[in-house]
């Protein structure tokens, strides 16, 4: 589920208001609105797809809040969904032992160097086997072309997201 901003027909760059408001903090308020929105969407659209997952990215903001987790899993029970994704970018390896996950979203950078640097691609294949090592599914995303969509198949990952399957769209 992405976040766009749109002021006067111009869509603003979360890349420019996510910044601004984790630094007011509205960031929290946002999320937890964000998620709301998204538990209801699985709900609905459960009926129609049965194995729908949909990835959630919440400001590292959070990580500072000790309710953080259950605040989360409030929305989620409220809706009659559960929360099964761990995400990547700003969390470490070292939470792993900590979150009760069952799929481990890799974040685009691995893939960014993987069709041109041998490690890199070997640390992305090694994180797919340490995830599936963990009994966790694997997710990446940032997928643009056919070769990286075959390199991740080839090295185990099990799904995967990004433009190369469809560009971000309206839930209508």
């Amino acid at each position: 589920a992405l976040v766009r901003w749109i002021k006067d027909g111009t869509v603003i760059s979360p890349g420019k208001f996510i910044p601004l408001f984790e630094k007011n903090r509205f960031i929290i308020k946002l999320d937890f609105y964000i998620m709301d929105q998204v538990c209801q969407k699985i709900k609905c659209w459960q009926k129609y797809y049965n194995d729908l997952l949909i990835s959630v990215n919440m400001s590292r903001v959070h990580l500072k809040d000790p309710q953080f987790v259950e605040k989360l899993n409030d929305i989620c029970v409220s809706h009659g969904v559960s929360i099964d994704d761990f995400g990547s970018g700003y969390s470490s390896l070292n939470m792993l032992k900590d979150l009760p996950a069952d799929v481990l979203k890799i974040d685009r950078a691995f893939l960014a160097e993987s069709n041109s640097n041998k490690r890199a691609n070997d640390i992305l294949g090694y994180v797919i086997r340490m995830a599936g090592s963990l009994g966790m599914h694997t997710i990446c995303e940032g997928i643009e072309t056919d070769e990286q969509a075959k390199l991740l198949s080839g090295l185990g990952c099990e799904m995967a997201q990004g433009f190369y399957f469809a560009k971000p769209m309206p839930s209508d």
